[in-house]
């Protein structure tokens, strides 16, 4: 299936670079009292503005069960996502044919698709790093089944693939784990040579 033409990336990131400091406003925490949004709230009028139905009873409790300080990043994520699809471009291609499936593209995109990346990165790395805001914005086109304007399909995603945060995170921790185990192995050779030069001392 041929991806439809999304916005420019350019667009896109000039979009989160703009974001106003209320994207990054602390959400509501069950146990803080100085959380300010509630991001099932943000997320519902997101889609109900995109024409789609808002969050169900189940999923508006999928939000208010990450309401906890461990999640916070991940819940900021989501606004920031939120704000960069909270715009003409996505609410003119939501109006399209196929505009309800878009729709239940980005809610799912928003439920599950940050997860990774908030366990690898802070959430100010979208709105405040060129590569997060590109990342970010790639990731959501990606989401929708779009390719950003000006560019093919491979090199949407070959980009989408440099940029990977996830992936990047865990190249580094096999790195790390293959240095760490590199490391055993030659601790253990050189114990192994002591001791061996010391039974052959002893012998002699």
């Amino acid at each position: 299936m041929t991806l439809k033409n999304g916005p420019s990336i350019t667009y896109l990131t000039h979009r989160l670079a703009q974001a106003p400091p209320a994207v990054l406003e602390k959400p509501s925490i069950v146990s803080r009292e100085h959380g300010i949004v509630s991001t099932a709230a943000v997320v519902s009028d997101l889609l109900a503005e995109l024409g789609g139905p808002m969050l169900e009873a189940g999923e508006t409790k999928f939000f208010q069960d990450r309401h906890d300080a461990s999640k916070e990043n991940l819940l900021l994520m989501i606004q920031t996502a939120c704000h960069l699809c909270h715009d003409r471009w996505l609410r003119d291609m939501s109006r399209l044919e196929g505009g309800k499936d878009l729709v239940a593209r980005l809610k799912t995109f928003l439920i599950v698709g940050l997860e990774e990346l908030a366990d690898h990165a802070r959430a100010s790395y979208l709105t405040e790093d060129p590569e997060g805001r590109e990342e970010l914005s790639r990731l959501v086109l990606s989401a929708l089944g779009l390719v950003p304007e000006g560019e093919s399909e491979v090199q949407a995603r070959d980009r989408l693939t440099a940029l990977d945060s996830v992936e990047r995170a865990r190249l580094i921790e096999s790195t790390r784990e293959a240095q760490r185990r590199a490391r055993e192995i030659r601790e253990a050779l050189a114990r192994k040579a002591a001791e061996e030069a010391a039974s052959k001392m002893t012998r002699e």
